[in-house]
C-alpha cells in the first residue's frame, strides 16, 4: 500500500533580513573639528601677521596725513617720543613749514615698506611735493606702549 503523501512543510514566516552593521563615523567628526581648528589657526596666524606688518604703515600713513593738512601739532602729537623730544611743537612746525616753502605743498605721499624687526621697523615712503616732484623717504617705526608710532626724524633703537 502506497502511504499517504505527507502534508506539506508550514511555511516558515518571512522575517525582515538583518540590516548591515552601522559604520561608526566618529572618525569624521573628530577629523571635521581638527581641520576646523587648524582653519581658525591659520585665519588667527594671518590675522596678527598682517596686523604686525601693518601696524608702523599705518602710524606713518596717520603723522604724513596730519603733515599734507598742514596740521603740525597734530602730527607731532602723533610722532614717537624720541621725535616728539627731538623737536618742540614750535620747531616741528617750523621745520614743517621750511620744507613746504622750500618744495611746495604736499600733494600727495604713499608709505609702500615696512620691514618689522620685533617693536622697531623700518619704513619707506614717497611724498610728491607740488614743485620739487617725487622724494623717497627712510623713516622708522617704535612701538610705544603697545601702539606703532612713526619716528621722521629720530632714529631710536626698539
Amino acid at each position: 500500500m502506497i502511504a499517504p503523501p505527507a502534508a506539506p512543510a508550514p511555511p516558515v514566516p518571512w522575517t525582515a533580513p538583518t540590516p548591515p552593521p552601522k559604520r561608526k563615523l566618529t572618525w569624521l567628526w573628530i577629523l571635521i573639528g581638527v581641520l576646523l581648528l587648524i582653519a581658525a589657526l591659520v585665519v588667527v596666524a594671518v590675522v596678527l601677521f598682517l596686523r604686525t606688518l601693518s601696524g608702523p604703515i599705518d602710524a606713518t600713513n596717520e603723522v604724513l596725513a596730519q603733515i599734507k593738512a598742514g596740521n603740525y601739532a597734530d602730527a607731532r602729537r602723533l610722532s614717537c617720543s624720541a621725535d616728539r623730544e627731538l623737536y618742540d611743537e614750535a620747531k616741528y612746525t617750523r621745520l614743517f613749514t621750511d620744507i613746504v616753502s622750500d618744495k611746495g605743498a604736499v600733494e600727495s605721499y604713499d608709505v609702500n615698506f615696512s620691514n618689522v624687526d620685533g617693536n622697531r621697523a623700518e619704513v619707506r615712503y614717497d611724498i610728491e611735493f607740488s614743485r620739487d616732484g617725487h622724494e623717497r623717504y627712510e623713516a622708522v617705526a617704535v612701538r610705544e606702549q603697545g601702539d606703532w608710532r612713526a619716528c621722521l626724524f629720530a632714529r631710536p633703537r626698539g
